[in-house]
C-alpha cells in the first residue's frame, strides 16, 4: 500500500473514531444534564456526591478504580474496538480487491 492510500485510510479511521467520540461525549453530557438540579437562577448544579466521586476518579489511575468504573470504561473501549475492527475488515477487503502492491516502490 502506498503512502497516499495510507493517508486516505488514516482519514477514514479518524472520521469513524470521531463519530464515536462525539456519541460518547453526547451520551455523557445528556447523563450529566439529567442528574443536575436546576437552581433559582436557572443554573444546572451537579450534585455534590457525583462531583466528589468524579473528581476523585479523574485523578485516579485506571488500575485503582473500583470494578464498576473499570467495567464502564471497558464498555466504552469495546465500542472503540468494534470501530477499529470494522475499519480493519474494510481495509483488508480493499487490499484483496486492489491488491497489496500498488506499484509504488
Amino acid at each position: 500500500m502506498g503512502v497516499i492510500a495510507v493517508e486516505v485510510e488514516g482519514e477514514v479511521i479518524r472520521e469513524m473514531l470521531a463519530v464515536l467520540v462525539h456519541e460518547v461525549w453526547a451520551e455523557w453530557n445528556n447523563y450529566v444534564f439529567e442528574i443536575c438540579e436546576k437552581n433559582e437562577q436557572g443554573l444546572l448544579v451537579i450534585p455534590m456526591a457525583e462531583y466528589m466521586r468524579w473528581k476523585e476518579q479523574s485523578h485516579m489511575p485506571y488500575n485503582l478504580l473500583h470494578e464498576g468504573a473499570r467495567v464502564s470504561d471497558r464498555v466504552i473501549a469495546s465500542r472503540y474496538m468494534r470501530v477499529m475492527t470494522e475499519w480493519l475488515h474494510e481495509l483488508a477487503e480493499a487490499e484483496e480487491i486492489f491488491g497489496a502492491n500498488d506499484g509504488c516502490h
